[in-house]
C-alpha cells in the first residue's frame, strides 16, 4: 500500500510540474515543498515500530502534519494577497515619519491634507487629523458634503483627495503631505521607491515647503484658517450642489467672506492632452459619462 500510495503521489506532483502554468496557485517552490512532505509522510508509515516506539512514530506524524498545514497555510495567504509586503510597508513607514514630526512641530490643532495614503483610516491609524475616513456608521451629511466640494465620497467613506487652495483653507488643512516624484526617488535607491500619487496638486507650490523626507515633502498652508470662524448669515442658506464642485466652492468662500455672490474664483482652461486608460476614449468631455 505504501508503495501505491507512492507511485500515485509522483504521478499527481509529475502531472502538476508539467503542467505548472495552468495552475496560478502551483510553482516551483510549492511542489517540492509538497513532494518533501509527501516523501516524509511515506517514509515514516512505512516503518514498522514496536509497541515502545510507536509513540515517538506518532509524535514525527503529527510534527510533520502540523508543519505541512503550517506551510500550506503560508503560501496560500500568499498567493490570495492583493498587496505586498513592501507597498503596504513603504506608505505606512512614511506616514509615520511625517506624522511624528508634524506633532513635533506644531502641537495644536489642525487638519492634514494627505497627497498619497495606505488606507482610508490612514488618519486614525496614524494619530493625523486627515481629511479621509471609512465607517459603516458613516452620517449621510458627510459624504453628502464631500461630493459637493467634488471629493470622492460613497455610503461608508469619503477620501479627501481633491482639494483645492479654496478647500484647504476653509477645512483649516494647515498642513499637506506629498510623495516627491520619480526624478527626486529612484526606485531601488536607499530611500526605496517614490510612493503613489492620489492626485495631482500643483497649487502646492503656494504653500510654504517646511521638511523634505526621504520620499515625502511637508508643506503648511498660510491660507488655512482656524477649526472655527465667524461668517455672515447667508452661509447657512447655500444651495446644495451635487454635480458642480466649482461652483459650490465659490459660493462657500463667497459666504464665509461676505464677498459679492458673482465673485468667481476658477479659471476654465482647456485640455491640452487626454490619456484614456482602461475606459472608451470620448471626444467630447463634458458631460460626459465613464
Amino acid at each position: 500500500k505504501i508503495f501505491l500510495l507512492f507511485f500515485i503521489e509522483v504521478g499527481i506532483i509529475s502531472y502538476v510540474w508539467i503542467n505548472v502554468k495552468k495552475f496560478n496557485y502551483a510553482t516551483t517552490e510549492t511542489l517540492i515543498f509538497s513532494a518533501t512532505f509527501a516523501f516524509l509522510v511515506l517514509l515514516l508509515l512505512s516503518i514498522n515500530s514496536t509497541n515502545d516506539r510507536s509513540i515517538i512514530k506518532f509524535l514525527l506524524l503529527f510534527l510533520v502534519a502540523v508543519s505541512e498545514m503550517s506551510a500550506n497555510m503560508i503560501f496560500s495567504l500568499n498567493n490570495i494577497s492583493y498587496l505586498s509586503k513592501r507597498e503596504f510597508a513603504d506608505p505606512t513607514t512614511a506616514l509615520t515619519a511625517d506624522s511624528s514630526w508634524l506633532h513635533r512641530h506644531d502641537s495644536s490643532f489642525y487638519r492634514t491634507a494627505q497627497i498619497y495614503s495606505r488606507t482610508k483610516n490612514d488618519g486614525i491609524t496614524h494619530n493625523l487629523n486627515a481629511g479621509a475616513y471609512f465607517s459603516s456608521a458613516l452620517e449621510k451629511d458627510i459624504p453628502d458634503f464631500y461630493g459637493m466640494i467634488g471629493q470622492p465620497d460613497g455610503d461608508n467613506y469619503v477620501t479627501y483627495s481633491n482639494g483645492s487652495l479654496i478647500t484647504d483653507g476653509l477645512l483649516d488643512m494647515k498642513y499637506a503631505i506629498a510623495p516627491k516624484n520619480n526624478n527626486e526617488v529612484t526606485e531601488g535607491s536607499s530611500h526605496g521607491y517614490p510612493l503613489i500619487q492620489t492626485s495631482e496638486r500643483s497649487d502646492l507650490s503656494s504653500y510654504q515647503l517646511l521638511k523634505n523626507n526621504p520620499r515625502t515633502s511637508i508643506y503648511q498652508n498660510p491660507y488655512a484658517t482656524s477649526i472655527g470662524y465667524s461668517a455672515g448669515s447667508t452661509i447657512s442658506k447655500m444651495q446644495r450642489l451635487f454635480d458642480n464642485p466649482v461652483i459650490y466652492q465659490s459660493n462657500w468662500l463667497n459666504a464665509a467672506s461676505s464677498s459679492m455672490p458673482g465673485t468667481t474664483y476658477f479659471t476654465a482652461m482647456n485640455f491640452n492632452k487626454v490619456i484614456f486608460t482602461n475606459t472608451a476614449e470620448k471626444t467630447t468631455l463634458t458631460n460626459s459619462d465613464f
